[in-house]
């Protein structure tokens, strides 16, 4: 998915059934009466309502514990956002947040039933057209790249790569985003569950750690959000942090998920550029999207 915005706090108060901020209202039907009525109906899908909201964008809509995870990415983009009812990645994020935030009561108890879903989701290895279907075999292709050791995941976002890895013995893992709402959330559920990760606050191209301070870098759907010049600085960072390796994944799209916050599209010969520009032993291949490895020592 997308990162959780500089702006918002995942873990902030609210009122149960209801979450605002001061672009967007987010209630969930059936929640309780919300603190003040919602605007006309402007628009209506399977799960949602988009409202008149004056200064905020209200949504309303049905969703229960059992829907949220991850799989919440393609029900927004595919019932508001592709067809044009809402446009624009930061609106998403919003709204997101808001879905879950607003479907269980507590903030650590709606985000500890959105990973909790989104992780089991993932062991299952789900078939179909899906956020967790396309990622499974994602994140287990990665797990097999990736030896015991120090690993180092750049833009976690939500962290889920990390959290798995981190459960497996011989592993010793850091996650890192430069979102540090992102980061705070991702802290706080991995310590409910007892996983020992560490999370970092930083920018992918100035990681405040020193060289071959991790055997393996991964960089796992990341670069897709970032122009080519910003990609080329992440990428000499994750050389210059990794002792062994540099895995690198990113999608192949015909065109870039505007929604999801994509700029650039890839396709083998990209990566194979890419590779070829570090002046390392490096290898790509295709495996559910694209897969750079570069060899480092």
């Amino acid at each position: 998915m997308t990162s959780v915005l500089p702006v918002l706090d995942p873990l902030a108060p609210g009122e149960p059934g209801e979450y605002r901020d001061e672009r967007v209202r987010v209630v969930r039907l059936g929640g309780g009466a919300p603190r003040t009525s919602l605007g006309p109906v402007l628009a209506g899908t399977r799960h949602f309502r988009l409202h008149k909201g004056g200064s905020r964008v209200e949504v309303s809509h049905v969703l229960r514990r059992a829907d949220l995870g991850n799989d919440l990415t393609e029900l927004l983009a595919g019932e508001l956002f592709r067809p044009g009812l809402l446009a624009g990645s930061e609106l998403f994020e919003r709204i997101f947040v808001g879905v879950v935030r607003s479907t269980v009561p507590g903030a650590l108890p709606a985000w500890r039933a959105f990973y909790g879903n989104t992780l089991a989701r993932l062991r299952a290895r789900p078939r179909g057209r899906s956020w967790t279907a396309d990622l499974a075999p994602v994140y287990d292709r990665a797990a097999a790249l990736v030896p015991p050791g120090r690993v180092l995941d750049l833009g976690s976002c939500f962290g889920f790569f990390p959290l798995l890895l981190a459960r497996r013995d011989g592993y010793e893992v850091t996650a890192s985003d430069l979102v540090a709402g992102s980061m705070r959330l991702l802290s706080a559920v991995a310590a409910s569950e007892g996983v020992p990760l560490r999370t970092i606050t930083c920018d992918a191209a100035a990681v405040p750690l020193p060289d071959g301070a991790a055997d393996t870098v991964t960089v796992l759907h990341l670069l897709e959000h970032l122009a080519p010049a910003d990609g080329a600085l992440v990428l000499a960072e994750a050389l210059r942090l990794a002792a062994r390796r540099v895995v690198v994944a990113v999608p192949f799209e015909d065109e870039p998920s505007t929604c999801y916050g994509h700029v650039r599209r890839f396709g083998l010969a990209e990566l194979t550029a890419l590779g070829a520009s570090t002046g390392l032993p490096f290898t790509v291949s295709e495996h559910h999207g694209g897969w750079l490895t570069v060899h480092t020592g």
